[in-house]
């Protein structure tokens, strides 16, 4: 009988310790958290003490949830409405968050919690601390449409990256390399030409110089020619009188006398000399000119190269493909065409107006600016953001505001590794 006794004190003995050293279930102290604070809320060993979140103090685990505010910040009730009067750390609204797993979470007002009306779609809210369930859970019913239409944007996704693997991006990095190739070869052609032109120069200058001296030389000889062949002019005497100058010359003697001089004649160049061209000369030029147009034509298709060499085609030289098309789409009376990397056009029967020439490429952001003028607004202009999809193809239109165009096209390109992971996340936020 003593024994017995003794048993019986013992276990009354244990009922009375106020809290026993095992772990606290998870879903009971995690209720109401947060997922970027859970750690903080859950238990990793046993009589590991719960911190108070923003004062020092600490409380045993198994106060937290217990519907008794026991840290003066209300950071040990995230799941009840015992601290609701109190600032609680838990987010800037101060608010029960509903984890709602395998449909959206949300944040609501501690004042709903525990208040018969089921605003959780998991029904946390109302999930007394006796473990009574009072809402059902319906937040996998709520989330089938949701979850589907994030199972399907994964397996587009996951179709356009083996897509632009092994039609966009091998084909990228061939296209690109050949333009820097041919950059290369344009410009050792460019040095070797470069070096002939001047050659070619000095001996065109030589050729002038020595044409320049023949023509001065016929020159010379034209103008002797001319002086030997000006005949001698009569002197007064010997030109016939007439009855006037008879009779003058008889009152002024001294008048008979003089001579009358002649201008002296004035040489003419005439247009054999003008004209005058050596033909080893014309030869030079001609080599030096031709030359001079080569350099012209490849310097050109040098600049031409180089500009798509700067073009951001992706990291992976994805996007080089599109530069290679154009893409339209109906609206009204209108076709919108975007050839990326080039311009964007405003179609209607046989005009057209120019939207933009390409400017740059940024996050997926096509900008295409120096469009038509626009009436009180100035040059055209036209934004086309590109957006995951199994095509290229352009999807919508908009003009937000007057000539100012958006337009979104859909392509593989634009589905990437972090899209897959973040729509992933998303999706496990309803499912696990």
């Amino acid at each position: 009988m003593k024994i017995l006794v003794g048993i019986l004190l013992i276990a009354a003995l244990l009922m009375a310790i106020p809290y026993s050293h095992q772990l606290v279930d998870k879903e009971i102290t995690t209720r109401g958290v947060p997922q970027d604070l859970v750690n903080y809320y859950t238990q990793t060993k046993e009589g590991q003490e719960f911190n108070c979140l923003t004062i020092k103090k600490r409380i045993p685990f198994e106060l937290v949830n217990d519907d008794y505010c026991d840290c003066e910040d209300g950071s040990d009730e995230p799941g009840t409405n015992a601290c609701s009067n109190s600032e609680s750390p838990l987010s800037k609204q101060s608010k029960f968050f509903c984890r709602n797993r395998n449909y959206k979470p949300k944040y609501i007002s501690y004042s709903k919690v525990n208040d018969g009306v089921c605003d959780c779609c998991d029904g946390s809210d109302e999930n007394l601390p006796s473990g009574k369930q009072v809402c059902p859970n319906t937040c996998k019913e709520l989330g089938k449409e949701i979850v589907s239409s994030l199972e399907k944007e994964i397996d587009t996704i996951k179709q356009a990256l083996q897509i632009v693997q092994s039609e966009y991006i091998n084909y990228g990095k061939a296209k690109y390399n050949e333009l820097e190739s041919e950059f290369k070869n344009l410009e050792n052609e460019i040095n070797e030409k470069s070096k002939k032109s001047e050659e070619l120069k000095k001996k065109k200058e030589e050729m002038e110089t020595v044409e320049g001296l023949e023509r001065e030389m016929l020159r010379e000889k034209k103008r002797s020619e001319m002086s030997q062949q000006t005949p001698e002019q009569p002197t007064e005497e010997e030109k016939p009188k007439t009855e006037e100058q008879t009779e003058t010359n008889t009152e002024n003697p001294e008048s008979s006398e003089k001579v009358v001089e002649e201008p002296t004649p004035v040489y003419q160049e005439d247009e054999e000399v003008t004209n005058f061209k050596l033909p080893a000369a014309e030869e030079a030029r001609k080599e030096f000119n031709d030359i001079e147009n080569e350099l012209s034509d490849l310097r050109n298709k040098r600049d031409e190269v180089e500009k798509k060499l700067k073009v951001n085609y992706g990291p992976f030289k994805e996007l080089f493909k599109l530069s290679e098309q154009c893409f339209n789409i109906q609206q009204r009376q209108y076709t919108y065409e975007v050839c990326p990397f080039k311009d964007a056009n405003q179609k209607e029967n046989y005009s057209s107006v120019l939207l933009g020439r390409f400017k740059e490429m940024n996050d997926n952001v096509m900008k295409f600016e120096d469009g038509q003028h626009c009436w009180k607004v100035g040059a055209r202009k036209a934004i086309v953001r590109l957006l995951c999809g199994l095509e290229n193809k352009l999807v919508k239109v908009d003009e937000p505001s007057t000539c100012e165009y958006h337009l979104d096209m859909e392509t593989p390109c634009a589905c990437t590794e972090e899209l897959l992971n973040k729509k992933q996340q998303d999706l496990d936020t309803f499912t696990k």
